[in-house]
């Protein structure tokens, strides 16, 4: 999955809040805990710079309140 981080939450399909426990991060609703090793990964993300060549534009909140999706169509990529 190619990831583009966006500048400003209103050009984002998801919006990502960093969890600090992975237990936090279980469902599909933007909040995401990144592990140590791709051998524990339930998804593999690779992040663009450039937007042209991303499958999902995010954009990281510091409040997990304001995680989740802005564009529906795109839910089946994080399944």
């Amino acid at each position: 999955m190619k990831v583009f981080v966006a500048d400003y939450k209103s050009d984002a399909d998801l919006v990502v809040y960093k969890c600090q426990y992975k237990s936090d991060a279980s469902g599909n609703d933007g909040l995401w805990y990144f592990v140590d090793y791709k051998s524990d990964a339930k998804k593999k993300i690779y992040f663009v710079e450039n937007e042209a060549f991303a499958d999902l534009k995010i954009y990281f909140v510091a409040n997990e309140a304001f995680a989740g999706w802005k564009n529906r169509s795109k839910m089946h990529l994080m399944q």
